[in-house]
């Protein structure tokens, strides 16, 4: 009777969960998993090269494989984290969101400021369409660090948590836009704006408009995640560590260019930039932003979870309040540990 009991609790904890008892426990997803250390892999040699090499054409290239790197690994990230179907309607939100504002802006002038774009390749009302995919790529890894410091981990959005996680992934994401527009828009010359700001020349129009964008993405999906997951994410530790990685190491290459900053200057409107000066701000920026969320995030995904509170056994004859605190503290062991074996968690928490 006991182990019946036992398994029933079980049952409900990943039933409440999205996670069936044949699939708890049940490795999925290791060759994702492995690729996506393969790909981490990648943008970690691609940063490295950035840094040494930096200035140089070598190091142009490596740095220029990052946003590629970074698409590829938020794709195969959110297949494992919310399934195919879940990534894809990431995707979708952010890329639709992220155009639609893009060129209301350029038109407009509304969100981000009235402003003009260099990138190359094929476009669409003056919008390069690779641009959109940047904000799938970082904002889906922005997604996942939010998810992991406020949720602690994989599990569904509930409660105030549909609010939160996406306030907290939108300025992840604009903190990402703040450490390398200063160089995007002088040295690089990737987009030029009409009413150019003290910023490096970029207005603050258009962090107001990375924040609004981000925060129309995040809180989209997060008011659908539930309905658009297919799967739960396995139990892989690499899920909740390797974005916090692949997040930070952009700032690599900024270092390089700090140890050796390049000679010159960059006129952006009426105003003139120390292209050294340009990356010192940028690395600088980026340590205090992407390098901090970054650490938050690993701390919060590699801490231990305390031991669960152990059941008094006391319950009232007329509510069972004592079962109700068994269940909850059963619920809470599994989570914490990610759902690895919830059912031996509860075990050991009943």
């Amino acid at each position: 009777m006991a182990g019946e009991a036992r398994r029933g609790s079980a049952a409900a904890v990943l039933a409440g969960s999205g996670t069936s008892e044949a699939d708890a426990g049940r490795p999925v997803g290791r060759t994702r998993v492995l690729i996506l250390w393969v790909v981490a892999l990648i943008a970690l040699v691609a940063a490295v090269g950035g840094a040494v090499w930096a200035g140089s054409e070598i190091g142009d290239a490596a740095t220029d494989v990052l946003p590629g790197v970074a698409l590829l690994f938020s794709l195969v990230h959110g297949s494992l984290w919310v399934g195919w179907r879940g990534v894809g309607a990431y995707f979708v939100i952010s890329y639709v969101v992220a155009f639609a504002l893009e060129a209301c802006s350029v038109a407009f002038g509304f969100p981000f400021g009235y402003y003009e774009h260099f990138t190359g390749g094929p476009s669409l009302l003056d919008i390069p369409l690779v641009v959109p995919s940047a904000y799938f790529a970082y904002g889906w890894i922005a997604w996942v660090l939010a998810s992991v410091i406020v949720r602690g981990g994989p599990s569904r959005p509930v409660g105030a948590e549909r609010f939160t996680v996406p306030l907290v992934a939108t300025v992840i994401l604009t903190g990402w836009d703040f450490t390398f527009d200063a160089v995007y828009a002088t040295v690089n010359s990737q987009y030029r704006y009409d009413d150019p700001g003290g910023y490096f020349g970029v207005p603050v129009s258009n962090f107001l408009g990375w924040l609004l964008t981000g925060w129309v993405i995040s809180q989209v999906f997060a008011l659908v995640e539930s309905k658009v997951s297919t799967e739960t994410p396995p139990a892989h530790r690499a899920l909740q560590v390797l974005p916090s990685v692949v997040w930070a190491l952009p700032v690599l290459p900024l270092l390089g260019f700090l140890l050796s900053p390049p000679p010159g200057e960059v006129t952006v409107g009426d105003r003139t930039f120390v292209t050294a000066d340009i990356y010192g701000s940028a690395f600088v920026t980026g340590l205090m932003t992407l390098g901090f969320v970054a650490a938050l995030a690993l701390i919060r995904a590699t801490a231990r979870p305390g031991p669960a509170p152990r059941p008094t056994g006391r319950v009232d004859e007329s509510t069972g309040n004592g079962q109700a605190e068994g269940a909850r503290n059963a619920y809470q062991r599994a989570d914490d540990l990610g759902l690895v074996d919830a059912a031996d968690a509860t075990q050991r928490a009943g």
